[in-house]
């Protein structure tokens, strides 16, 4: 895992902060995905000027292939986003298994 700043606003004025992780799609296809958004830099720097290295480090000593959900169910809004989320991020695991094994490449694609 990674941090990662990009530019955003209009005149690009503002440095957004998020952890970052890699990882492989069901295809084998290197992506990224957003963990966490820690929010702005300048604020972040307003408490803490040292913020960023500390997030770098605290990245790099992450364990990999963990995963972590927040799901709020606070909200009544949120609940059929978050299961949703929760639901396609399982099934994605599922498909990978499956995947990883050649127990559906094997058994399933020969058509």
């Amino acid at each position: 895992m990674y941090i990662r700043l990009t530019k955003s606003g209009s005149s690009k004025s503002s440095t957004k902060v998020y952890l970052v992780e890699g990882y492989k799609d069901v295809n084998g296809k290197v992506k990224q995905r957003i963990v966490k958004s820690y929010g702005n830099l300048e604020d972040l720097e307003k408490e803490d000027p040292n913020i960023l290295e500390k997030l770098k480090q605290e990245a790099k000593q992450l364990p990999k292939n963990t995963v972590t959900l927040h799901l709020n169910m606070n909200e009544e809004n949120s609940k059929e986003e978050d299961l949703l989320r929760l639901w396609t991020f399982l099934f994605g695991k599922y498909l990978q298994c499956f995947k990883d094994t050649k127990i559906f490449t094997e058994k399933y694609s020969k058509n």
